[in-house]
């Protein structure tokens, strides 16, 4: 098939974007995260009931209607050709999602009507799904099939917003390795973030597979708590950064830049960054010096963050694309340090 016959374009945030003309669009419940993902509830370091609304493959799932190698010629399109980042088949529906590049990529896609994939036979629905997909090199993935009524058929981006309920959106991104995923220094152990009564399950560990992939993630880690918790410092420092001006909340890809966070330096030199923090919440100010266990902000769900936690994670340098470094927290009553591992809960001090 011509890739020409397919109708994508970016808007002007450089994203790709489809825009289609729906009238309806049926919703139903999405709850069960591991059942549309296609695995067990506690895989690849995620639980994924705690990822709701999303649906995650590398490169292959359960879920995904096919997976294969990219070869320009099958789109009608040279080796100097660049295809689009995704497409519908204006007759099948069907999104496709294409990676020409000689690395890994990863596509966050977020769609605001019915879909179809593999295991949902009957097609889903949620506001919105959002696709999770790392595609390695050179390959093409048939994600689903988009559910429209004949009269809602794929069409160009539309002359006026009249009649246009909803939209595919996606941020793209290619996909390091981490340039030291095993390392680990024996001191860096600190005590644990949150306050209040507990226990936290820890919904994604380091390297887990929704968003810990990149190097400035992989060593995060992800504790489920109420809006409003106690953020805590977890040794001495410093405050060096607050962004708390966000509200936005929810699985939609717009929102993957929308976060909040409080950013320490340590004592030992280590900046450890609070992600997801409630808007306003900052009780610390730049500057101020701040004592292990003091409480700095408190925990929330702004940002891409499909259920209220904390995303914590360190780092050797604050530049923005400082790869995470290795940590532990510390077991008070067993006197052991411990990494939380995604699907256990966690006490506070």
């Amino acid at each position: 098939e011509n890739c020409s016959q397919r109708q994508v374009f970016n808007d002007d945030t450089g994203r790709s974007v489809h825009y289609v003309r729906l009238n309806k669009y049926t919703h139903v419940n999405m709850s069960d995260s591991a059942a549309r993902n296609g695995h067990s509830d506690r895989h690849g370091n995620c639980v994924w009931s705690s990822q709701r609304n999303c649906l995650v493959a590398h490169q292959t799932a359960d879920w995904i209607l096919s997976s294969e190698t990219y070869i320009p010629e099958d789109y009608g399109l040279t080796e100097t050709d660049t295809p689009p980042d995704m497409s519908v088949d204006p007759e099948t529906n069907i999104l496709t999602v294409i990676n020409p590049s000689e690395i890994q990529r990863s596509y966050f896609i977020s769609i605001g009507h019915t879909i179809r994939t593999k295991l949902c036979t009957h097609g889903t629905s949620c506001q919105p799904t959002t696709l999770v997909l790392v595609l390695d090199r050179r390959s093409v993935v048939d994600a689903c099939e988009l559910i429209l009524d004949d009269d809602n058929a794929v069409q160009d981006k539309p002359d006026s917003d009249e009649g246009m309920d909803l939209r595919i959106s996606c941020d793209v991104k290619d996909v390091e390795a981490h340039p030291n995923p095993t390392e680990f220094v024996s001191d860096r152990v600190y005590s644990f973030p949150l306050g209040g009564k507990g226990p936290y399950l820890c919904s994604q560990g380091v390297g887990g597979l929704f968003t810990h992939f990149y190097p400035g993630t992989y060593h995060a880690i992800d504790l489920e708590c109420p809006v409003g918790t106690p953020v805590l410092a977890v040794a001495d420092g410093a405050v060096v950064e607050i962004s708390q001006c966000n509200s936005a909340t929810g699985s939609h890809v717009d929102n993957l830049f929308k976060w909040n966070s409080i950013m320490l330096r340590l004592s030992d030199g280590v900046y450890v960054e609070y992600v997801h923090i409630r808007k306003d919440s900052a009780c610390v100010g730049v500057g101020d010096r701040i004592r292990k266990g003091q409480k700095i902000c408190e925990s929330g769900d702004v940002g891409f963050c499909p259920t209220p936690h904390l995303h914590l994670q360190m780092h050797e340098s604050a530049e923005k694309d400082a790869p995470t470094i290795g940590f532990a927290l510390l077991d008070k009553q067993a006197k052991k340090p411990y990494v939380p591992v995604a699907g256990s809960y966690y006490f506070p001090d």
